[in-house]
């Protein structure tokens, strides 16, 4: 689900996040492109002149355009590179400070990240968790 409410950068990146097959229903239904330039598009990732990443960027940004402005919609393209092709940190990650000595998975609870000490505990054993930059397997590891 992507809605028309979303930030900038959520909406950029689920709409990145749909499948090739998918795509081209948000082409038809959300893109000012033509009918002709939307099978131009489709004809050229059949034959290999156009990658599909290349198209949905494009989609996305056309979307996001839409419904925010074009500086957001490029400002979200810029941070989802930033984040998964440069593998930086998120520009608006939240940031929390602890007093003492807290098990990790309760500070991520605390800190409204995971909704229970098992889920933290679960996200953990997935390495799902970093902490600076690093990935946690331990599940009761402790931050000072």
């Amino acid at each position: 689900y992507i809605g028309v409410t979303e930030k900038a950068n959520d909406m950029y990146a689920k709409i990145l996040s749909i499948s090739d097959e998918l795509m081209f229903r948000y082409y038809e239904l959300l893109s000012q492109k033509s009918l002709e330039e939307i099978a131009q598009i489709k004809k050229d990732i059949e034959q290999g002149n156009l990658h599909p990443k290349k198209a949905k960027e494009n989609l996305a940004l056309e979307i996001t355009e839409r419904f925010h402005s074009k500086e957001e919609a490029n400002n979200a393209k810029s941070e989802f590179d930033r984040i998964h092709s440069q593998n930086a940190l998120p520009s608006d990650m939240a940031e929390f400070e602890i007093q003492g000595k807290i098990w990790l998975a309760k500070a991520l609870v605390e800190c409204g990240l995971e909704s229970s000490t098992s889920a933290a505990r679960r996200s953990i054993s997935a390495n799902a968790v970093s902490v600076n930059s690093q990935k946690v397997s331990d599940e009761q590891m402790h931050l000072e």
